[in-house]
């Protein structure tokens, strides 16, 4: 008896039996269709990555504001949170990118001294990412959870590989708000 091949013209009932798997042809297809997606998508992927990264530091900086409006309301005394290079003190010549804490300033003299609780210290922003505010190291809460003294304040994040940034607007009454702008 004869091996069967799989033809429709040629099968031996008992010994056919179907060959699974894909033809050359087929895999090379999909590997060439899988390669151009690929390269379609690598770029939306690091442009995602990128602005996810820049929304998670707008999101601790204005947490951490949160954090100051809240403890100042909670503590019945002015809530500073200002920029530092060192986690335990203010520096007037850092930038909201070197990093900042948050204290309790039972005297109301903005700086941090022996007996008032630090109540979070952050760390310093990405590399890539820029916060403008003019030149503001210092936002102090009043009580009633305003600003001290009453202004509003900006802070612009940026990333060099996004064209979108966000900006941070604090109004006087110590309400943050985040919206996408576009970064030069």
């Amino acid at each position: 008896m004869e091996d069967c091949v799989f033809h429709l013209s040629n099968c031996c009932p008992l010994k056919c039996h179907r060959v699974r798997g894909f033809t050359m042809i087929e895999l090379l297809v999909t590997i060439a269709l899988l390669g151009i997606l690929l390269t379609l998508a690598a770029p939306n992927l690091s442009q995602f990555v990128s602005s996810n990264r820049l929304t998670s530091q707008a999101n601790s900086l204005v947490s951490d504001i949160l954090l100051a409006r809240s403890e100042s309301a909670t503590r019945g005394t002015q809530v500073v949170i200002c920029t530092s290079t060192t986690g335990t003190s203010c520096s007037s010549t850092a930038g909201w990118t070197d990093g900042w804490i948050v204290f309790s300033d039972t005297n109301n003299n903005a700086a941090v001294d022996s007996g008032e609780a630090i109540l979070k210290s952050s760390s310093a922003l990405d590399s890539s990412t820029l916060a403008e505010s003019g030149s503001a190291t210092k936002l102090a809460f009043r009580p009633y959870g305003g600003l001290n003294p009453a202004a509003s304040k900006d802070f612009k994040l940026c990333s060099t590989s996004n064209s979108t940034g966000r900006q941070i607007f604090l109004a006087a009454t110590g309400h943050p708000k985040v919206t996408k702008v576009p970064c030069p």
